[in-house]
């Protein structure tokens, strides 16, 4: 829910799905058979963990955003949340790819 409102009133977030939307990531069917064991989904939960870590990196960099008058590095700052952002979109795909919880309808 988020990241559709991120998407929707921060046009870097909301460029960055555009730019990953297409992206294919591996076949689209498992190559074995899949049986959900929630306590052994380590691969999935290490995804959902890595798009947590990318949106705290971004609200830590907005942080200093606020606190930082060099100009420079505000500049520094905004290409690497951009970055950030894009990692996010990328993680986003690849666990919608996978995963077989829908996430509210998150595309």
């Amino acid at each position: 829910m988020i990241l559709s409102l991120l998407r929707k009133y921060d046009p870097a977030q909301y460029q960055a799905y555009l730019n990953h939307i297409n992206i294919k990531l591996g076949p689209k069917s498992p190559m074995q058979e899949y049986k959900p064991n929630y306590d052994k989904q380590i691969i999935l939960n290490n995804i959902r963990e890595d798009i947590k870590g990318e949106f705290e990196a971004v609200i830590l960099y907005e942080q200093y955003l606020s606190i930082i008058p060099y100009v420079d590095v505000r500049d520094t700052l905004h290409y690497i949340i951009n970055g950030e952002k894009n990692h996010t979109e990328y993680l986003t795909r690849l666990l919608l790819r996978y995963d077989k919880d829908k996430y509210n309808g998150l595309k």
